[in-house]
């Protein structure tokens, strides 16, 4: 997708590139990469998506499919392939190719999941991605809880001072997570899943996505059936100021590699 440069506080940020395809003979690749500052916290100043002419022909084309379930001609409004509440405001895919029933339903589900997911909470927070509509980032530990004010100002509360400690402008917390496990750990990789599946369409387009060798994705994410699913995280090569969403396909072997640095 492709948008004209936006203001943010007063700073014209040229928009983040388009979806790259980087396949070659043996492997699809995808990559889809902005910066921090194509993320601002004034709701206001968000922009509009805008498709490029190809997704449009992708999304008219005749005999078409929902990306996910395989509905025959959907109707549906544009699908984020990253939630907006994590930012992305710019990888977006064209109504009338993901039906209602999956957009609003599993779809928005696992977007909501993925927000809940203890890093991605606490990221948010500490650099103050709101909601869609503005909501202030939250995220919420056994032993304290760490929100943004409507006015943009950290708060932190814990049930004892020996968890969270101020020194001038150095915020020290020690975090006890009791939502990672094995539960978390695969509703994350169904949401990568479905955000991997949405890159590759805005990347290669519906020739590529509505392969049989991507069914057991569509099956992950809609959680029809079994599907061996791994999920790991750790430190991200790239800078901390990067948002970036790569996809990895081996054309000789099914499987999709997701990774997502936030």
């Amino acid at each position: 997708t492709a948008s004209a440069p936006t203001r943010f506080e007063g700073v014209t940020v040229a928009p983040p590139m388009p979806v790259l395809d980087l396949s070659n003979d043996r492997f699809v690749v995808a990559t889809a990469m902005a910066a921090r500052q194509h993320v601002s916290p004034d709701v206001s100043s968000r922009p509009r998506s805008i498709y490029g002419p190809e997704h449009r022909q992708w999304a008219a084309l005749p005999e078409r499919r929902c990306l996910y379930c395989g509905t025959p001609d959907p109707e549906g409004s544009e699908e984020h392939v990253l939630g907006v509440s994590l930012g992305n405001w710019w990888w977006v895919i064209p109504p009338d190719v993901v039906c209602h029933e999956c957009n609003h339903g599993p779809l928005a589900e696992l977007d909501e999941r993925l927000k809940a997911h203890p890093f991605i909470a606490l990221t948010r927070t500490l650099t103050n991605i709101p909601g869609r509509k503005g909501q202030p980032p939250v995220v919420k530990a056994s032993n304290l809880n760490m929100h943004r004010t409507a006015e943009g100002n950290l708060q932190v509360e814990t049930n004892h001072p020996r968890h969270a400690a101020i020194d001038d402008d150095l915020l020290t917390a020690q975090v006890k997570w009791t939502n990672i496990g094995p539960s978390q750990w695969k509703v994350t990789a169904r949401a990568l899943m479905k955000v991997g599946l949405g890159v590759l369409w805005l990347a290669k387009g519906p020739h590529e996505t509505f392969q049989s060798r991507y069914d057991h994705v569509r099956d992950a994410v809609l959680h029809r059936a079994p599907v061996p699913l791994k999920h790991g995280f750790g430190n991200s090569t790239f800078p901390n100021h990067a948002l970036v969403v790569q996809v990895i396909s081996d054309r000789l072997q099914t499987g999709l590699l997701v990774s997502l640095h936030y």
